[in-house]
């Protein structure tokens, strides 16, 4: 499986630092907050939708659920790509090869749900 980081934005706002767009095993996914909390490492977040409880509150959930192996994986990527961006290394996009793997998909209502029973 591949993992290509095809576009970083950059974004200065509080602990935000920009949003990364990613080819994981040819699904493409946008909207990967980087996050570089001051004094902590770097890491990233994958795609939120917001939704509103019953009560009237905001909740948040992942859009796509990565399994945790597989997602420390791309956060590697992604942060590497990150890195080099920031330091002035100019590179298009960026390619992993990883073995074989599984990607599992949660629409924006199973994500709701289950969020809702936390």
């Amino acid at each position: 499986m591949n993992i290509r980081v095809e576009q970083i934005r950059k974004l200065e706002r509080g602990s935000l630092r920009g949003f990364a767009t990613a080819n994981v095993g040819g699904i493409r996914i946008s909207h990967i907050r980087i996050v570089h909390p001051e004094g902590r490492e770097p890491f990233i977040g994958m795609p939120q939708r917001s939704y509103q409880t019953n009560d009237g509150g905001r909740r948040y959930g992942n859009v796509v659920d990565l399994p945790d192996n597989l997602k420390k994986k791309v956060e590697k990527v992604v942060l590497s790509f990150w890195g080099q961006q920031r330091h002035g290394v100019l590179i298009r996009s960026q390619t992993v090869s990883l073995p074989a793997g599984r990607l599992r998909f949660r629409s924006s209502y199973e994500s709701a749900c289950s969020n809702l029973f936390r």
